[in-house]
C-alpha cells in the first residue's frame, strides 16, 4: 500500500510542475477599423531572428524578428523593425523564414516593445486588411458564435455571416494568391 501511495504522489509531483501550453484564440465581433486602432501594422522582409531565452518577462516572447520595412500602414518608420513573439504553434506562435516578405499585424506591449502572436496575426484576414487600408473598405468580422451555421451564407445579414461561407474563404484565398503572383513577377522582372 505505501508503495501506491508513493507512486501516487511522484506522478502527482512530477505532473503539476509541468507548463502547458495550448493556443486558442476568440476572434471576431469587430470592424476592421476597431480591430486596427491599436495595433501595428506593416510590410516587412524577414532580416533575422534571435532566440531571447529568458531575456524577456513573458515566457510569450522569447524570440525576436528584425523586419526590413517595405510598406508602412500603422506604426514603423524605421528601415528596420523589431518584433518580439514566440516561436512555438502551441503557444500561439510564429515562425518567420529569412528572406521572405510578409505583412506583419502587432501591438506595443506593456515595455513598449512591438510583439505579436498567431492570434493577433490571424484575427483579421490579410486580403480584408489590405482592402481596408487600400480601398477604405471597412467590414465588419463577425465571430463564429454570432454566425450559426444557417446564417453563414445569408448575404442579408447585418453582422456579415457571410464572411465565415466556405465561398467567402475562396474569394479570399483567390485573391491573396493573385497578389503574391503579382509580387512574384515584380520580382522576377527586378532581377532580370
Amino acid at each position: 500500500m505505501l508503495r501506491f501511495f508513493s507512486v501516487v504522489f511522484f506522478l502527482i509531483l512530477t505532473f503539476s510542475f509541468q507548463v502547458a501550453y495550448a493556443c486558442s484564440c476568440a476572434q471576431g465581433g469587430y470592424w476592421v477599423s476597431e480591430f486596427v486602432e491599436d495595433k501595428v501594422i506593416f510590410e516587412g522582409q524577414v532580416l533575422g531572428t534571435i532566440w531571447l531565452g529568458d531575456e524577456t518577462d513573458s515566457p510569450m516572447e522569447n524570440s525576436e524578428t528584425t523586419f526590413k520595412l517595405i510598406k508602412p500602414y500603422i506604426g514603423p518608420s524605421n528601415s528596420k523593425t523589431k518584433v518580439q513573439h514566440h516561436s512555438q504553434g502551441p503557444a500561439c506562435g510564429m515562425y518567420y523564414v529569412m528572406g521572405n516578405k510578409s505583412l506583419i499585424t502587432a501591438y506595443k506591449n506593456s515595455k513598449d516593445a512591438i510583439t505579436t502572436n498567431s492570434c493577433t496575426s490571424n484575427a483579421v484576414p490579410e486580403i480584408t486588411l489590405l482592402d481596408y487600408f487600400e480601398n477604405n473598405n471597412d467590414i465588419y468580422i463577425p465571430s463564429r458564435r454570432e454566425c450559426p451555421d444557417e446564417q453563414i451564407d445569408n448575404l442579408d445579414d447585418p453582422k456579415n455571416c457571410h464572411f465565415w461561407s466556405d465561398e467567402a474563404a475562396k474569394q479570399r484565398r483567390e485573391a491573396m494568391n493573385l497578389r503574391w503572383r503579382k509580387k512574384r513577377e515584380e520580382a522576377k522582372k527586378k532581377g532580370n
